[in-house]
This record gives structure tokens, sequence and C-alpha cells, in this order.
């Protein structure tokens, strides 16, 4: 589905449904810009991959098969949620007042300035906004939405020449709000909420514990199967192939293990500090309660609404409430500075209850700290380097007491052959005195 409608390029409003070859596209491309951030770190992996197949060629096509398995299911992973989100349900896309808008169900603008990368493949032009160093947001419009190569070049010439603008009154400002919550949100308010919301959802307090009880049990059989591999390998096995295989399936699971218990300080610092956390939330925000829907805004220039449905629950921090999605990907914050009084807060609490919202308190649990885990694979790296060195060790014994055993039997053999015949001689013998 797909329609054009304005009276200009730059005013069309664009209609669209994304196909699954977009969204495969989409998928695909999205995991490549992000790893193209680890460029560096991409060609150590790649000299590793490279030595490994030239020395131990099993080796090198497991760890070769394991991270196609790996990126691959990152790409499935995105390509559902694309899917589900663009595939399922239409879109439209127009530029206004110096402004990316687009209309999903819900509604989002955000100044064309902030639009940094272009990219224009097989099937999309891709725009994408830096929310952190190291981490994009993507808007992708079918490149079959527009009737010529020349509308594509001007659209994409208004966003590369948009100028500054200064804050504008949105359309929702004018409307009656139930409650309009302003605050100013720098970094350690920003670190602060997101070290809070992440404890409670760690708790599995926005499940019900469905998912955190799953991946337990994930764990613990993902567990099983590398004890179970380790003692298949000391009994039968105590080969370089299997160590190998032993220590990457081990190091995998430390790493999930990092993922689900380090503590959401030091994660959301540790991401902040490697850009990989978003940062471009800072400055004057403001959440604006409506009948109909909700809406968060900064600087009076990007505004994201959601309808209450969209949303899930209503979780109540020691510093801010925040409104979480029902994919628990997106939350809305208000700071608790920004309200008057608890009587004020009670009745926010009210309306996201009158709204079907489900409230949730701040959960907080005891987890390990990041340097358990940094020892913890130090531990696995000097274990697997010191049985690789132990392995390598009685496979050089056992190959110079081969080649003992071969030239033992080689001189022997040898000797064999020299040796005069018995018959012979006595024959050469008894000629001699006839």
């Amino acid at each position: 589905m797909e329609n054009s409608s304005g009276d200009f390029w730059g005013m069309k409003r664009y209609e669209f449904t994304l196909t699954k070859k977009e969204a495969w596209e989409l998928a695909v491309r999205i995991v490549w810009e992000q790893k193209k951030f680890w460029a560096g770190k991409m060609a150590f992996l790649i000299f590793l991959l490279a030595v490994n197949i030239w020395l131990t060629p099993r080796l090198g096509a497991f760890l070769l098969t394991l991270l196609a398995v790996i990126w691959g299911g990152m790409v499935v992973s995105l390509y559902k949620r694309i899917k589900k989100e663009q595939c399922e349900k239409g879109r439209t896309v127009w530029l206004e007042a110096g402004k990316l808008k687009m209309e999903y169900g819900e509604y989002a603008e955000a100044p064309l300035t902030c639009i940094q990368v272009i990219r224009v493949t097989r099937r999309l032009l891709m725009l994408g906004r830096y929310q952190a160093k190291k981490q994009f947001a993507w808007y992708a419009v079918p490149l079959r939405v527009f009737e010529s190569i020349q509308e594509r070049d001007s659209f994409i010439a208004r966003i590369r020449n948009a100028e500054e603008s200064g804050p504008q009154d949105l359309q929702f400002q004018r409307e009656q709000a139930l409650f309009r919550f302003s605050f100013w949100l720098d970094e350690p308010a920003w670190l602060t909420v997101m070290e809070e919301v992440m404890s409670t959802q760690l708790t599995g307090a926005l499940d019900s514990g469905r998912n955190w009880k799953w991946y337990k049990v994930f764990l613990a059989g993902y567990g099983a199967f590398c004890v179970a591999f380790g003692t298949f390998w000391f009994v039968f096995d105590r080969g370089r192939m299997g160590l190998s295989v032993l220590f990457v399936l081990t190091f995998l699971y430390i790493a999930l293990l990092k993922n689900r218990l380090e503590s959401p300080k030091e994660r959301s610092r540790k991401l902040l500090k490697r850009g990989q956390l978003q940062n471009n939330v800072y400055g004057d925000c403001e959440l604006v309660i409506l009948e109909k829907c909700v809406i968060q805004q900064k600087d009076r220039q990007e505004a994201a609404l959601y309808h209450w449905d969209s949303l899930g629950w209503v979780v109540e921090t020691e510093h801010a409430f925040c409104l979480v999605k029902k994919d628990r990907r997106v939350f809305l914050l208000t700071l608790k500075s920004s309200i008057w009084n608890r009587e004020q807060a009670e009745a926010f609490l009210a309306t996201c209850e009158r709204k079907g919202l489900t409230y949730v308190r701040g959960r907080t649990q005891k987890l390990l700290p990041g340097w358990f885990f940094r020892v913890l694979s130090g531990v696995c790296i000097a274990v697997y380097l010191m049985a690789m060195f132990l392995v390598a060790v009685r496979d050089g014994r056992r190959t110079a007491a081969r080649w003992e055993a071969e030239e033992t039997y080689a001189v022997r053999e040898q000797a064999k052959e020299f040796q005069p015949d018995e018959t012979l001689l006595e024959k050469a013998k008894g000629g001699g005195r006839n």
C-alpha cells in the first residue's frame, strides 16, 4: 500500500506498508551499520578466524558457523520486530515546517537537523539519527513511494539543507491536558532513572517473572550441556579441538550470566562511556497527559505520541514515574521533582489505573558487580591457555615417542634386510671345500 498526496514534493504525505523483502533488507542494513562502529574489533575477529582456519580447520569452521548463527539471530530477531511494527501497520511520513513527521497508529516528529545519516539502498531510503555515539535510530521509506528519482532527490535535499529552527508551539499544546509535568533532564538524572528502571525489569516485575523464569531454565540447561560436554571431553577426547569448543561455550555462558546478573548501575555507566546508551534525551522535557494519549516532548521541537492502549505499566521509582510500553522497549518519564505534591501524584496514578495500566513499584535486587565477571572471564581464559599448553606438551611427547618408535622399527627392518642368509653361507662354504 502506498500513496502520495500534496501540492509539491516537499509537502507530500507518503503512505506505505513495508513488504517482507523490504523488512529483511532493513534488518540486514541496520545490523551492518551497527557493526561498522566496531571496525577494529571486526578486523581482529576476522584475523583470529583466519588463523584458526589455517591452524585448525575444524575449529575455524566451528567458530565461523557460531558467528554466523549469532549474527543471523540478530537479523532474524530484528526482522520479526520490524515485520510486526511496519509490515502489519501502515505508516505515513512527510516533511513539514522543518520537521520529519510520522504517523503509524501513534505519532512522532523531530527536526530535520537531527537526521545525520542518509542511506539509499536497493529498496529503501534510510534516515538515521544518533541516539548515542555508537547507536542509531532509523526511519525507513520505501523508494517505490517516490514517483521519480528527481522526487526522491528533492526529498533528500530538503533534509540535508534544513536549518536549525527555534522552539515551536506544537498542536497538542493547544489541547486541554489532564496533567503537564515539566522538568530538566541532565546526564546524572537520566542515569539514575535508567538504573532504577533496569533494576525493576531485571526482577521480572513487568512480566510477572515469566521471562526470567524461562531464562533461568535456559541458563540451567545450557550450563548442564557445558558440564556434560566438558565431562565427555575429559573422559574420551582431551584434544585441542574439543577443548577450544568447550572454551567458547563456557565464555558464551559467562556472557549470558553477565547480561542478566550484572549491576545496572555499572552497566549503564559502562554503556554510556562506550557510546551505546541513548543520551539524546537531555534538555527541557515535558510529559503531557491527555484523555486519549500521552505525549513526551523535548525542547518543544521533538515529540512522540503514544495511545493509552500501547502502554502497559506505570512504574514508580525513587526519583521518577515511568510509563512503559507493552513491548518494554520504550518508556516515558517524568521526574518526581516536577510533581507538586502527593495529591497530584495520586491523581496521576489514578488516571493511569483508569486507562488500564498496571502499577509497579520500583524494585531492586542484589546483583553482581562488573569486576566479578571480568575476573571470571580472566580465570576462564587462563584455564584454557594452561589446558592448551598441557595438551600441546602431551601431544609433543606422543609425537616424539611415535617418531622414536618409527625410527627404531626402521632400524630393525634395515638390519634384517642386510643380515646374511645362513643357507647361502653354508652352500658357499661347501662349494669351497669341493
